[in-house]
């Protein structure tokens, strides 16, 4: 896949002009249905995300980064 131009490369150092807010993440938490696929078979482990954020704050772009398993990966995702 070509990189896209108009997006800055996940690893590259952003300035940024106001501090982001910190997630709640209680409700996050609340929020991921964590895949039976996975609770059934005894799969668990972190996801690690990298979100593209806007100048509004607005989710632009999620890349995971590392995960245990590509269900983990999609419910996190959600």
């Amino acid at each position: 896949t070509k990189p896209d131009k108009n997006r800055p490369d996940p690893d590259a150092f952003q300035m940024l002009e106001k501090q982001p807010e910190a997630l709640n993440l209680v409700e996050a938490h609340k929020a991921i249905q964590y895949p039976e696929v996975c609770r059934l078979a005894g799969i668990q482990g972190k996801v690690y995300v990298k979100i593209l954020v806007g100048k509004k704050g607005e989710n632009l772009e999620q890349l995971v980064i590392r995960s245990p398993h590509d269900s983990l990966s999609a419910a996190a995702l959600k």
